[in-house]
């Protein structure tokens, strides 16, 4: 309840990495799904490097403040396309290890929840021991400007 409606989440000023998340919602004949909404949230943004983090490098999500920070949802176009700009997400721990980075996503078709999952990056090195990490569900991300990355992802419900 209550996801702010917006694909900008890089509000804060937070170091970290910026990023665009983008794609289509299909539906199983591979046809665009218009007006689909894609909701995601994840885990604040870091900017320690991997070799360099330490357990006091975790981060958290905001679940609590009406901020409601590094989430939101958005509504496909007539060509199920969707995009999000935020910033890489930060690794936490979980049962005394890292967590890969990792989006959580919903996707609502009508008043229906079609899927209910989390994406990956590819080359992190903690999806290896994650038991939900999957690599059907990883996006390979690239250069986008300087200092930005961007990735897709197409949700087939």
């Amino acid at each position: 309840p209550n996801v702010p409606i917006r694909n900008e989440l890089d509000l804060y000023g937070d170091a970290g990495t910026r990023l665009a998340l983008s794609g289509r919602v299909l539906d199983l004949s591979c046809n665009p799904i218009p007006n689909a909404v894609v909701d995601i949230w994840h885990a604040a943004p870091t900017a320690v490097a991997v070799q360099d983090l330490q357990v006091s490098d975790a981060v958290d999500y905001d679940n609590t403040s009406s901020e409601m920070r590094y989430r939101g949802q958005t509504a496909t176009d007539a060509q199920g396309r969707y995009i999000f700009h935020t910033k890489k997400p930060g690794w936490y721990r979980n049962a005394g290890t890292f967590r890969p980075m990792h989006i959580h996503v919903k996707v609502w078709v009508g008043d229906a929840l079609k899927l209910t999952t989390q994406l990956y990056f590819q080359g992190d090195p903690f999806i290896e021991g994650d038991p939900w990490a999957s690599p059907d569900r990883e996006v390979a991300l690239s250069p986008d400007g300087a200092g930005a990355e961007k990735g897709s992802f197409d949700f087939v419900v």
